[in-house]
């Protein structure tokens, strides 16, 4: 994919500079900015405080930096131009930062105490979930030296943070997030194929003993058998049961655990 490759989802092509690269002026004018705003502030005077709005506009500036560059442009730029990749993941990820207290600024007037991230955990104060789902291709030492220092930035926006590790591909960064003391969670997801919990207890293991909590969604007949293993401190399970008499059934049965 080259300079002209379309952002993900939108038939609209990048911005392009006169260096060849994508340009970060007039992110602020742009009909896609006055929609998002527009949108949070009609959804959330229509909410009149019965529900949570999570602040969010998709992923994290590697990710929206590989689908503005395009992924495989983005890796060799990495290799050949690291000092731009630098520069425009901070464009991206200040942007970010800026767009996120806006959309505070809309949702934190609702009423409602405290505030909801995307898998649907609630915290006293902010919470939002962080990603970067193309790092399954970057190096540990680039993934540190690049990609981790604004993302850890952006992260500073809420007082909760979980990070979303999408799968095997990404498992050479866990000890690098293991060491972020800005983080407090991290989302484990095993992707197709790989979704039986009992393959990754161990992995389960070693972030609880980190220090750090564990958010796994789980088949209901995987629940016992992984509270048998792994210790519930800072450990969320999510689960989705067929019926509501199968959904108490099994938390009764946890509950008799503790």
């Amino acid at each position: 994919m080259g300079h002209g490759s379309l952002l993900t989802g939108l038939n609209i092509p990048t911005p392009v500079g006169e260096d060849g690269y994508p340009t970060f002026d007039g992110w602020r004018e742009s009909p896609w900015h006055r929609w998002m705003m527009e949108s949070i502030e009609v959804a959330v005077k229509a909410s009149q405080g019965r529900y949570f709005f999570t602040p969010a506009w998709g992923n994290h500036a590697g990710d929206n930096l590989s689908s503005a560059r395009g992924a495989t442009q983005m890796l060799a730029d990495i290799a050949v131009d690291s000092g731009w990749v630098r520069y425009a993941l901070k464009e991206v990820s200040d942007y970010q930062i800026e767009v996120y207290e806006m959309l505070w600024e809309r949702v934190e007037p609702i009423g409602l105490e405290g505030s909801v991230n995307y898998v649907r955990c609630w915290s006293p104060g902010r919470t939002a979930g962080f990603d970067c789902d193309v790092s399954c291709m970057i190096g540990v030492k680039d993934f540190q030296e690049i990609f981790l220092p604004p993302l850890v930035e952006t992260m500073l926006t809420a007082d909760h943070r979980l990070y979303h590790l999408d799968g095997p591909g990404a498992l050479h960064h866990v000890d690098t997030l293991l060491a972020v003391p800005e983080l407090h969670v991290i989302q484990w997801v095993p992707g197709h194929l790989n979704e039986s919990i009992a393959q990754w207890t161990s992995l389960l293991r070693r972030i609880l003993r980190s220090g750090k909590g564990v958010i796994a969604n789980i088949k209901p007949h995987e629940v016992e058998p992984l509270l048998d293993e792994l210790d519930p401190n800072g450990l969320f399970i999510q689960t989705h049961c067929k019926s509501e008499d199968e959904a108490r059934r099994l938390t009764d049965r946890v509950a008799e655990r503790f």
